[in-house]
């Protein structure tokens, strides 16, 4: 993620604006991720939105299996508190 692809970065920490990543997820453009499928909820959107707004760190990922379906409220919150290390 962090050395980029063909196309750039795949992720430009605090910028989803910019990121190929987010935007194959949000299928804005031709890349489409999931590709032949439905885009993702918009919960899961983002999720993937406040990640890299705060930085895209790896130690920031939510642990498999937790789901995406947060109420997007709670994210904004979330993204509003300052990031620490545990």
């Amino acid at each position: 993620l962090q050395k980029g692809g063909r196309n750039g970065k795949v992720v430009v920490p605090h910028k989803p604006a910019e990121s190929t990543l987010y935007k194959a997820v949000r299928h804005d453009g031709d890349l489409w991720m999931p590709e032949d499928a439905d885009k993702l909820p918009e919960a899961q959107l983002e999720t993937i939105r406040l990640w890299i707004m705060n930085g895209a760190s790896l130690a920031s990922v939510p642990e498999a299996g937790a789901g995406g379906g947060e109420d997007p409220e709670e994210l904004r919150k979330r993204e509003l508190r300052p990031i620490t290390e545990e």
